[in-house]
């Protein structure tokens, strides 16, 4: 249970270091599980913005946590 709670707070903070618009898409791709066309859908843009908002999303996002965990076990 514990271990749920930092991996969550973990998540939450390295989600906040993100750009809101690639937070959202990646929050509404890997956590809401749709998919590109229905994620520009529901935000009014084209599926190539959603995927470029990825593309740029998971590294930063990868990154930020492997960070965060390092801290934690430091």
């Amino acid at each position: 249970m514990e271990g749920d709670i930092a991996t969550t707070q973990s998540v939450r903070t390295c989600l906040a270091q993100l750009g809101a618009k690639e937070a959202e898409a990646l929050l509404l791709y890997e956590y809401a599980g749709l998919n590109c066309i229905e994620i520009a859908t529901l935000l009014g843009v084209e599926p190539g913005a959603i995927r470029m908002r990825l593309y740029r999303a998971r590294p930063q996002f990868r990154q930020h946590y492997q960070q965060e965990v390092a801290d934690e076990l430091s």
